[in-house]
Formats: structure tokens, C-alpha cells, sequence
């Protein structure tokens, strides 16, 4: 008895000390994350805890950066200043108390940042191996597995140089911060200094700044629709840009809702509730050249750079805009949209409100990008820039469905009957298009059938080639947002499914381009404040996207798409797709349903 009773003593032994308990739970991360492989990671890892977790700042000291240079954003020309990015910390960063941030922001940062912030010591297990098997299954890094704590020891405590290296000695050290920091300041303490640190773009340092710079008012006055919307945006800045890319935005707070659900902070109709509620971005007014170009070439290079290099690095951006074009591209958006233009009247008198224009080289380089009709109109939420908004062509993708026609072997004189068409869905469905002047034209050729937009016989071709392969050949012609198979059908050849306006251009150019599909350029070099170059605009090599036969396929398109003599059957002689001095021009229009939206894509 007494043999067994010592037993049971030994199995009791006194608790391990501070620092060897952290030395076991940084052994069991490296197993987790399988960076066992280096010998000396326990004689590391004591180096570390003497190096790191002794001798931690307090919070409230940290902040300390390094003397900021600004970025300044050229046009083509080299000399001439669109727009100088200043360094954020001073005028776009306000610490606000913990208390007056809405309970809302607070829960859903945690929701979709941290799920078990209130629980895990500052590092998550779970999500570290999760994020493990991810990564493995993916041969590269996918998820990094960051608590909110680490979040904010990453951007607070490590030095600036080291905050995007991909290191083990870097994830050793984080963890050992984030492991102490969570002991010595309650949980609210770590995420108010978060709230107030995260970047959530437009040089927005902190929830104080973000509400006011995405809707002009104090974070304390958010409702829960804005609150939800703010919380989605340190993952990706500039990917969930509401001002650039609302619709992902938008997506991004579903996700943010769906996470608050999953962890029982609200029902479904309650998440859908603030959902639906409508949000209203109001931004200051900013006096810049070429604004919206200017955010878009601000987008590239925090992707490519990160907000620290570019706010603080004073990089040298030529970009490839021409200002001049830029002037007259304006000039004609405004006129024709406010003023009016050639005897007519303003475009605003028959509810158009707003519109977008973009110029591209015949190297595919941006010269010119309008993104609203004007940027500090509120009333059209000038900010949003239309030339990457998702909106429905229209007739505008008929040539992708001709062109796959042309690849199957039709040619512009195989003959198509313009007549009442019913088409049935796997489900029974029946879908009967209609033209646009209500009637029906008999045989006609492809040619005239895509010169003269006619519906019935797109959708025919449509049905010939098949909806799968349209789609792919949109995507080999450079269309991002064919994305959701449930909204794929034969409607899609009226344009019901949303493109970019940019996308759309860039197909253009593609015809245009005897089928090569060539990336569009906006930054034509960068260099460092020391002059050294980091990017000097190489350019990739363009592909054929038409297939073997690709050149003569773009040619035929571009001679169907200028013929002004097949056009006059539906649009008459001198009609407006008719260039003035008689220059062939291939052009095409497109409207959506109830006129919503109307397009006009061309080359020459």
C-alpha cells in the first residue's frame, strides 16, 4: 500500500515553472506547424523568451516608427504629380477608448479575426494545425493562423523590417509575445489597442480614422451595418476597398456575418437584417488629378509593397497615364452627362446619373480612366469607381459568343433564323428572348446578325457553342467575373451575367490585337527613395486566346464589328458608331435590362 500510495504522489508533481511551461507550448506550435526539423529550436526558443518576454513594452508606449518619406504617383510624362501619399500616422490615426466603440465592431472583429480570442492564450493550436494542413495540401503559405494578439504584436513590437518576413524565427518570436502579452493585459486591452492599430485602408490606422474616412462620422456612431462592413477590412484593404470594389466589400461583410452566426452573437434573420440594411459611404472631399486612376495604382502597389513601404518608403511611381487624354476623357464624361453635348441635352435629364470612361493603348497601357461622372458628387457616390464595378453588359459580350462560333467552323455569312425561339432548361423552363425593336428580321447572316445586335440569334449561337464554353473562352479573353456556375444559362448572351469595364476593354484589345490577350498597365516603373528600381515595368509575354486559328478569328470579329454598310439595317446611315472623318471603326453597344446601364466598346 504504501508502495502505491508513493506512486500516486510522484504522478502529482509540482507545477512546472513560467518559463518551461512557454518552452512546452512553443515545443507543441513547431510540432504543429512541423519546424521540429531544426536542432537547436529548444535552445532557441530559451533565447527568445530571455530576449522577448522579459523586457516587453507596455502598450500604451509602443507606437514608436520610423521617419516616414512619401510616395508621390507620376503621370507618363515623369514630371507632372497626380497625387503624394503621406505618411498616415499623424492625420489618419485617433485613439478612441475602448468603451466607445460600438459592442458590434468589437464582436465581429473577434468573429472573423480571432474566434477564440476570449479563450486561447494568445495563440490558437487549432487554428495553427488547421492552417498546417492547409498549407501542406497547398505547397505554400495559404493561412498563417495569426491570433488577433499576434496581429498585433507583429504590427507593434517587431521592427518594421521584419513585420512581412516569412521566417520560423519570426513565427517563434511572435508567439512568445503574443504568449506574454496576453498574460500581462486583459483581453479588452489587447483589442482595444488592436481596434485602434489594424490598417483598414485609405490610410485609415484604427477604427476612429476608418469611420470617418468611409462614412464622415465618429466610430461611436456606426450602426451595425457600417460596424460589420469596417470589421471585414483588415484581411485584404485594398482587395475589400469599398470605394473601388463595393459588391467585394459587401461579400466580405456577409462572410463577417455568417462567422458571427457560427459563434451564436446573432440569428440568422438578425444577420440578415443588417445585411439588407443600406450603406451609405461618404468620404472627404479630396482635391487630386486622375483620382480614381490614382486609388487604382494605389491598390497595385499595396499588394504588391504593403501599406508600410508605400506610405513610409517615398517610392518614385511613373505611371502610364497621359494627362492630356485623361482632360478630354473628363471633359466629354461631364459634358455629356451635366452639360450636354452636340445640340443634345444633358444625359441627367433622362436619369442617367453617372458614367465611366477608360482609354487603353495599343500596348494595353491605361491612359486615361474616368471612374465616375464626378468623384466628389455624393448624391452618385462619385468615389466608386464604375471602371471596375461589376455591371451588366448587355449586348456588349456578343462578339465572345461569335467568336466561339467562328472556332467550331462558322463563318460571318452562316445564316441564322430571326424568328420566335423557345428554349428549354434541363428544368423545364422555357426562355423566349425577344430583339429590342419587338420584332423578327427572318434569315439573317452572322455578320449582320452581331452588326446589328440582334437578340434571337445570339442566344442561338449561344446554344450552339454551349454556356460552358463561352464562359471559358470569356476567361481566356481576360473576364474576371464569370464566377458563380447558378447564374449561368442562356441569358448571358443579352449580358445578364455583371463584367468590368475594364475586363470588357481589355477583350476588346484583344480583337483588336489579332487575338494576343496582353495584361493591362497602369505602372510603367518604381523606384526606392535611393533611386533603386523595383519595378521597371516588364511586361509578359501575350498569349492567343482564340485558339490555333486566332488571328483570322479577331480579324473577322473586327471586320463585322466596323462594317458601317451592315449596320444600317437596324441603325441607319450617319448613326453614331460612325466616326466622323470616315475611319473604319469596330464598335459595339450594349444596355441592360430597363436601360439601366449602356456601353459603347471600340477600337479603331
Amino acid at each position: 500500500m504504501a508502495k502505491r500510495a508513493k506512486t500516486r504522489h510522484k504522478r502529482r508533481t509540482t507545477p512546472i515553472d513560467f518559463v518551461w511551461r512557454l518552452f512546452l507550448a512553443l515545443i507543441q506550435i513547431c510540432l504543429l506547424l512541423g519546424l521540429l526539423g531544426v536542432a537547436a529550436a529548444g535552445v532557441g526558443a530559451v533565447w527568445l523568451y530571455r530576449t522577448y518576454a522579459t523586457d516587453l513594452p507596455e502598450p500604451s508606449e509602443i507606437g514608436r516608427r520610423r521617419p516616414a518619406e512619401t510616395t508621390k504617383i507620376y503621370a507618363r510624362d515623369g514630371t507632372t504629380l497626380l497625387y503624394e501619399l503621406v505618411d498616415p500616422n499623424g492625420q489618419r490615426r485617433t485613439v478612441v477608448a475602448f468603451n466607445d466603440i460600438p459592442q458590434t465592431l468589437k464582436n465581429a472583429t473577434v468573429a472573423v479575426e480571432d474566434a477564440s480570442f476570449y479563450q486561447n492564450p494568445g495563440v490558437d493550436a487549432r487554428a495553427i494545425a488547421r492552417a498546417f494542413v492547409q498549407n501542406q495540401r497547398s505547397a505554400a503559405v495559404v493561412s498563417g493562423a495569426s491570433t488577433i494578439t499576434q496581429q498585433l504584436v507583429r504590427n507593434i513590437l517587431l521592427p518594421l523590417e521584419e513585420r512581412s518576413e516569412v521566417s520560423l524565427e519570426r513565427k517563434i518570436r511572435e508567439a512568445f509575445l503574443a504568449f506574454r502579452v496576453s498574460r500581462e493585459y486583459s483581453k479588452d486591452q489587447i483589442l482595444g489597442r488592436y481596434l485602434n492599430e489594424v490598417y483598414y485602408g485609405h490610410q485609415a490606422y484604427g477604427v476612429e480614422a476608418a469611420a470617418q474616412i468611409f462614412f464622415g462620422k465618429p466610430v461611436a456612431q456606426l450602426n451595425d451595418a457600417e460596424a460589420t462592413l469596417i470589421a471585414g477590412l483588415p484581411q485584404s484593404p485594398t482587395t475589400y476597398d469599398p470605394f473601388i470594389n463595393y459588391d467585394a466589400a459587401k461579400a466580405r461583410q456577409r462572410i463577417v456575418l455568417d462567422q458571427m452566426v457560427k459563434t451564436g452573437i446573432l440569428d440568422r434573420d438578425q444577420a440578415t437584417t443588417i445585411y439588407q440594411t443600406p450603406v451609405r459611404l461618404v468620404a472627404e472631399r479630396i482635391d487630386i488629378a486622375a483620382p480614381h486612376f490614382v486609388y487604382y495604382v494605389r491598390q497595385q502597389l499595396e499588394e504588391r509593397y504593403g501599406p508600410d513601404v508605400i506610405y513610409r518608403g517615398g517610392l518614385r511611381v511613373v505611371t502610364s497615364l497621359d494627362l492630356s487624354w485623361q482632360i478630354k476623357a473628363e471633359q466629354i464624361v461631364r459634358q455629356h452627362i451635366i452639360e450636354g453635348a452636340n445640340g443634345q441635352p444633358p444625359l441627367r435629364s433622362r436619369n442617367a446619373t453617372n458614367a465611366a470612361a477608360l482609354v487603353l493603348s495599343p500596348s494595353n497601357e491605361v491612359l486615361a480612366m474616368v471612374g465616375s461622372a464626378d468623384f466628389n458628387d455624393r448624391a452618385i457616390n462619385g468615389q466608386v469607381n464604375v471602371t471596375l464595378a461589376e455591371r451588366q453588359p448587355g449586348s456588349a459580350l456578343k462578339p465572345i459568343i461569335y467568336a466561339a462560333a467562328l472556332r467550331k467552323g462558322w463563318t460571318p455569312a452562316t445564316v441564322l433564323w430571326d424568328e420566335r425561339t423557345e428554349f428549354r432548361s434541363a428544368d423545364g423552363a422555357v426562355y423566349a428572348p425577344n430583339n429590342y425593336d419587338n420584332a423578327f428580321h427572318g434569315p439573317q447572316r452572322v455578320r449582320m446578325a452581331l452588326a446589328n445586335s440582334l437578340n434571337i440569334p445570339a442566344v442561338q449561337t449561344l446554344d450552339f457553342v454551349g454556356v460552358e464554353t463561352f464562359v471559358q473562352q470569356s476567361h481566356d479573353l481576360g473576364i474576371t467575373t464569370f464566377t458563380d456556375p447558378s447564374r449561368f444559362g442562356l441569358s448571358m448572351a443579352l449580358g445578364s451575367n455583371e463584367v468590368r469595364l475594364l475586363d470588357l476593354a481589355n477583350v476588346y484589345s484583344t480583337f483588336r490585337d489579332s487575338g494576343s490577350l496582353r495584361p493591362t498597365v497602369s505602372i510603367l516603373r518604381v523606384t526606392d527613395s535611393r533611386g533603386a528600381v523595383l519595378d521597371n515595368g516588364a511586361r509578359t509575354q501575350p498569349r492567343q486566346a482564340l485558339g490555333p486559328q486566332g488571328q483570322q478569328i479577331a480579324y473577322l470579329i473586327s471586320d463585322m464589328l466596323s462594317d458601317n454598310q451592315a449596320r444600317w439595317y437596324m441603325f441607319g446611315r450617319d448613326n453614331v458608331m460612325e466616326l466622323p472623318d470616315g475611319r473604319p471603326a469596330a464598335v459595339k453597344t450594349g444596355t441592360s435590362n430597363e436601360w439601366k446601364d449602356a456601353w459603347a466598346v471600340g477600337y479603331t
